[in-house]
């Protein structure tokens, strides 16, 4: 049965989420079900007090997601197909509208809908053996909502040639053009990239973190003295709660400078 199960690491700092595709006999192809759950699971992380990192990722390894599930698809009239993108849609501002760092932890194939998904995280880790494509031209369809991001991403002339050709590309290839974060050999490599990543995520300020996640996001979708004039406030504010003088005390004494 298709579905969106989730974990719940409870550790001192906070909530890591873990959230797993679960279709394996499709390669985790997202069903209509399934863009539903997983919309209303990235809206229930949310709303969690406590939470401090979700990760996202395929069941048993064998693939992060292969795209939407080609016989909805298929059925999609002139009349439907409006309805089923923005569905898609409002599930992948979910995922972005999470207030904490998300991360794509990919192994195996990432394509279609699997990469905007994965677009939709803050960042994105993987293993060498995955693969990724925006496979849609093959079936008479134009890539579109969130593949905008994938656009943003890469750039336009790679944009290009993955939704015009349709074709696969390599993990080092997705690495190169910048859609991965990094690359790991095997299974235990990734993941001790994704709890490196965790980690750090645990050690920084929540509320900084939260107030970085959004200047980022800012900072693609406005102009550059904007971004840097809006970034003032959040910094300013953050002097206003307790967390720059604990942190700050913490690292110093790492460093053996207690003052």
């Amino acid at each position: 049965m298709a579905t969106i199960n989730i974990s719940l690491d409870e550790r001192p700092e906070g909530v890591v989420a873990t959230v797993v595709l679960d279709r394996p006999e499709k390669l985790n192809a997202m069903s209509s079900p399934m863009v539903e759950q997983l919309r209303v699971a990235a809206a229930d992380l949310r709303s969690r007090e406590n939470l401090r990192c979700v990760i996202i990722t395929g069941v048993n390894d064998k693939a992060f997601c292969a795209g939407s599930d080609l016989k909805e698809l298929s059925e999609l009239t002139s009349g439907s197909a409006g309805g089923f993108l923005r569905k898609t849609h409002d599930t992948l501002q979910a995922i972005r509208d999470i207030p904490v760092p998300v991360i794509a932890r990919i192994q195996g194939p990432c394509m279609g809908v699997g990469m905007e998904i994965a677009a939709a995280c803050d960042f994105r880790l993987a293993a060498t053996g995955s693969l990724y494509a925006m496979p849609k031209v093959k079936i008479g369809l134009p890539s579109v909502i969130e593949a905008a991001l994938v656009a943003r991403i890469v750039g336009s002339g790679r944009a290009s040639w993955l939704m015009m050709t349709g074709d696969n590309i390599s993990a080092q290839k997705a690495y190169e053009w910048g859609f991965l974060e990094d690359v790991a050999d095997d299974t235990a490599g990734l993941d001790d990239a994704v709890q490196s990543a965790v980690k750090g995520i645990l050690e920084s300020g929540r509320q900084a973190i939260f107030a970085q996640k959004r200047l980022i996001r800012s900072w693609a979708e406005q102009p550059l003295a904007k971004s840097i004039e809006d970034s003032i406030r959040p910094f300013a504010s953050a002097h206003a709660t307790n967390e720059p003088g604990e942190l700050s005390s913490k690292v110093l004494g790492r460093l053996g400078n207690p003052g």
